[in-house]
C-alpha cells in the first residue's frame, strides 16, 4: 500500500485538528521526501 505526501499531509492535518491551533508560521504542516509514500515508521 502507498499513499501521496499530499494525501498524508490532508489525513494528519485532519486527524491533529490543525486549523485550531494558532500557528505563528504560515506554512503549517508539512511532509518532506518522496511524492509517494511506502512505510511510515514513528517512535
Amino acid at each position: 500500500m502507498t499513499i501521496t505526501n499530499t494525501e498524508l499531509e490532508q489525513i494528519l492535518n485532519t486527524k491533529l485538528n490543525s486549523s485550531a491551533i494558532n500557528d505563528y508560521a504560515p506554512n503549517g504542516l508539512q511532509v518532506e521526501g518522496k511524492r509517494e509514500i511506502k512505510k511510515i515508521i514513528t517512535v
